[in-house]
This record gives structure tokens, C-alpha cells and sequence, in this order.
């Protein structure tokens, strides 16, 4: 029973880092593309 229990939490763990990885780099791209638009418009528009 112990054993199921530590690879539960073990798998959620693992479950719950890669939902923070993945929304720190979406985070990441938003801001990214927020600083970036400005000059990428401006490229695209001359």
C-alpha cells in the first residue's frame, strides 16, 4: 500500500513540474513576443 502511495505522489510530482515548466515558458514566449511586436511591426509594415 506504501509503495502505491509514493509512486502516486512520485507520478503527481512529476505531473505538477511539468505544468509549471510548461506555463513558465508559455509566460516566457508571451512576454517575449509582447517586446519583440513593436519592432517585428514595424520591420513588417516599412
Amino acid at each position: 500500500m506504501h509503495d502505491d502511495n509514493d509512486h502516486f505522489y512520485q507520478s503527481n510530482r512529476i505531473d505538477t513540474l511539468v505544468t509549471l515548466a510548461v506555463s513558465g515558458l508559455t509566460l516566457l514566449a508571451l512576454a517575449l513576443a509582447g517586446y519583440y511586436a513593436p519592432s517585428l511591426l514595424a520591420v513588417a509594415l516599412h
